[in-house]
Formats: C-alpha cells, structure tokens, sequence
C-alpha cells in the first residue's frame, strides 16, 4: 500500500491511496474461513461448506468491506504519522475515485480530500472593545423593590371584598329573568377585582362576602368579548352573539399584603447576607439587577470583540475544501446559500481556532466539578427557585439527580461546557483587550442594541 500526499494550493491537500491485493487478501482469507466455520448452508454440515461456495457468496462484499476499513485505517494512522491538524474530516472525490469492480481489478487508487488548520497565533495588541456597564434606573430599581415585596408577602382569607382583593367563584349564565340558564355557559376561576374595566361594574363587587353574588354584563365589565372569554376561562366563539347577564357567586375572598421593607424581607431576598438597613436593601437589589443584565451586555461585548479579534487575526483557510465540506457534510437548509454567509461560516471556524489557542495559552480549562455546580445553577434558577439561597443546594439529592440527568445528554453537556468557557474567555478578554467601560442604564442599553442591530 502506497499513500502519495498532493498539495493543492496554502491548506488543501490530497491523498492518493494505492492498494494492491497483498494488503487485503491476508484479512479476507481469514474472514472467510471465519464464515465457512459459522456458515449455516442447506445440505451441508456445519463447518463442511466448501470454501469455494463460501467464497463465492460473500468473497467480494468482505474483501470490499476490508478494502475500506484498509482506506479509512491508513488514512488516520497516515494523519497522525504525519502530525496533520485538519478540519472536519477527510472528503472522498468522487470526481477520481470509481467503483470498485472486484471482478476484473484487484489493484485500487482512492483520493481524499484534506483541509488543513492553519498555524494559529493571536495577537490581541491595541484591539479596543467597549463594555457597558449595567445600572439600574430609579424607577426600575423601585419596580424590583415593589415586585419582591410582593412576591414574598402573605395571602389572608377574608370576610369581606375590598378593591384589591381576589375573589374564587364561578360564573353562570342567565335567563331574562335572572335565573340560572339550563345547560347555558358557566365555570369557575378566580377573578381579581382590578381586573374589571367598567368602573359601575367593578363596584358591585366590592363589599361582596363568601356566598354572595353579583349580575352583570361580563362584555361591558371586561371591555371586549376577548377579555371576557379569557377572564371567565371561556373560548371568544363561546361569547360571539351572547348577550344575557351573568351571576358570579362568590367561595372565598382572599388579598395578598406585600412584606414590609424590613429585615424580614432582607433575609428572605438575601439569605446569604447581612443587609442592615433599607439603603443597604436597595445597594443589594441594583447589584442584583445590574448582573442580571450584566450577562446580555456582556454578550454583545464577546460578539464585537470577536469580531475585531478576527479582523486583526485574519488566519489563512483552506477555502476550497470547507467549500464543499459545507455543501457535503451539512444538511441542505443550514448550508451558506450566499458569499456571506460563507465567509461567517469561515469567520465561525476561525474563531474556533482562535479560541482554543486563547484557552491553551491561558491554562483556561473545564473541570467537571465546575460543569455540575453550572448546571445545577442553571436548574436552580429555571426550575427549583425554592432552593435559591438554601445552604449546600447544589448538593440536594434531588438537584444532583436533575444534574446526572441533563449531563447525560451529550449535547446538552457540550452546550453546558462550552457557555462556562466562553464565559472565561470573556473574562480573558475584559483583562487582555483595551477596554472602553460605559455605565448606561439598562433602557440606554437596550436602545444601544436596537440601533446596532439595524446596522447589521
């Protein structure tokens, strides 16, 4: 066997694999006689098929399964013999190779194609990058304040509606003369009493107690048929031509009071910490609103410094191969349809390259304990918000199940390790490049997208 190497232009190569009969025949012989011990032929004996019978059904499928097993084989011992670095996989031509006809040739010659990874160095000097810095607004910040006092409040019965009150009960549908339709529309849901429009209407359930009722005109109370329909659980259709009144009898009343900005709520919010005083409180809660968003400034901050990092690191492609490695390997709707769009493919590659070399200069690694305190941040934060703050969560029994579970999936777990270093090659990048820092708020922020994105 003869593997001969053909450069075809900076980073595409060739291979030439001549295979004579003497590569194969040792394997195939052995196979066969594998077979014939093993074949079950009707009228013969196991292990008494004649050899010639046996080669005869399956001689020329097992020498051409040995003859590709022999290609692909010598094609990677020849890649790492000869220390290649390429990207993606190598490409059969079809353009060269013919089948093979095991009948009258026993001498083949196959061609692959390579892409080679270019030698990759970054330089990062005076590449500038802005970062913008999140702050809250005031009135944002009093939002928050608003919204985790009354996440953290209390829900008491009560014996009689007042205006902010939420009332359980269900709605009939009446005849003209106020009594109950037979089989008319009805159900049951709770009903907040701000949530009614009509001012008239909305009165009439204030001061409503447990086993009251009230009629009205659930169009004129909601504003639309849409509103009633969704208000009262029930379709649009259902609403359409229906004019009659209905009664909602009241079960129970219940009203939310919101926690009061003390040290109770100090502690439920921020369990972890010593919060003294409200001013402290408010400290705490614009940091924790800022690094919420910190997160979608600091993306915008990695594309743009991508994106100059390319620019100044314009590493060389094997252009023609990733051509049709993309029209090969990918499937028809994620191909590049345009010149643009190939070249982001190729910009993709490059920052791939880019990024490992980052990584491997910087000792910037992925531990597994790492990738199983992420992703049990990550379902803490989704789906178990009931543990935030709970001392040693990551380490419930039930989190690190939910953790075995999502990391069971290999490319749910590719995803996971690959968000946790491109979050250390930000930080790389906020240490490396020469950054431009920008306090804006988040509104400032989000118009500051809004207009980069329709430059784009």
């Amino acid at each position: 066997m003869n593997i001969i190497r053909e450069n075809k232009g900076d980073l595409n190569v060739s291979l030439k694999i001549q295979i004579d009969e003497a590569d194969y025949s040792v394997k195939v012989d052995q196979t066969l006689k594998e077979y014939r011990r093993k074949a079950n032929v009707p009228g013969f004996r196991p292990g008494m098929v004649p050899a010639s019978l046996v080669k005869k059904m399956y001689g020329k499928s097992i020498a051409a399964d040995e003859i590709n097993k022999l290609i692909s084989d010598s094609i990677e011992q020849y890649i790492e013999k000869e220390q290649l670095k390429i990207l993606g996989q190598p490409l059969p031509n079809y353009d060269i190779n013919q089948t093979m006809d095991l009948d009258t040739e026993k001498s083949f010659e196959f061609s692959v194609d390579l892409g080679l990874a270019p030698e990759v160095t970054v330089d990062l000097t005076g590449i500038n990058a802005d970062r913008y810095i999140i702050f809250p607004e005031e009135d944002h910040l009093n939002q928050t304040i608003e919204e985790l006092a009354s996440s953290h409040g209390t829900i008491s019965e009560m014996d009689v509606a007042e205006e902010q009150d939420r009332l359980f009960g269900s709605f009939h549908q009446l005849n003209d003369d106020d009594s109950v339709m037979d089989e008319g529309l009805h159900s049951s849901r709770s009903l907040a009493i701000t949530e009614i429009v009509d001012e008239n209407t909305r009165n009439q359930f204030i001061g409503l107690k447990p086993g009251g009722s009230v009629i009205f005109n659930p169009v004129t109370a909601f504003g639309t048929i849409e509103k009633a329909a969704s208000f009262m659980s029930l379709k649009s259709e259902d609403l359409q031509g229906v004019t009659s009144n209905f009664k909602y009898e009241v079960e129970h009343i219940s009203r939310h009071t919101p926690c009061a900005i003390d040290e109770e709520l100090f502690k439920k919010v921020f369990p972890n910490q010593t919060i003294a005083d409200e001013s402290a409180f408010r400290t705490a809660v614009g940091q924790m609103i800022s690094a919420n968003h910190q997160d979608q400034a600091d993306g915008l901050f990695f594309r743009e410094a991508v994106n100059s990092i390319l620019s100044a690191n314009k590493l060389p492609m094997p252009t023609d191969f990733l051509r049709r490695y993309s029209e090969v390997t990918m499937k028809k709707e994620n191909r590049p349809k345009t010149e643009a769009e190939f070249e982001n493919f190729i910009d993709g590659i490059r920052w791939e390259l880019i990024e490992n070399k980052l990584a491997e200069e910087n000792n910037l690694t992925v531990e597994e304990s790492e990738v199983r305190s992420h992703t049990a941040k990550i379902l803490i934060n989704n789906y178990f918000q009931f543990m935030q703050g709970m001392e040693n969560a990551e380490e419930n029994e039930y989190i690190r199940s939910a953790v075995d579970k999502v990391l069971s999936d290999k490319e749910q777990a590719r995803r996971i390790v690959d968000s946790i270093l491109e979050n250390k090659i930000i930080k790389l990048l906020t240490e490396k490049l020469a950054i431009n820092e920008k306090r804006v708020s988040f509104g400032e922020f989000f118009e500051i997208v809004k207009q980069k994105s329709s430059k784009e």
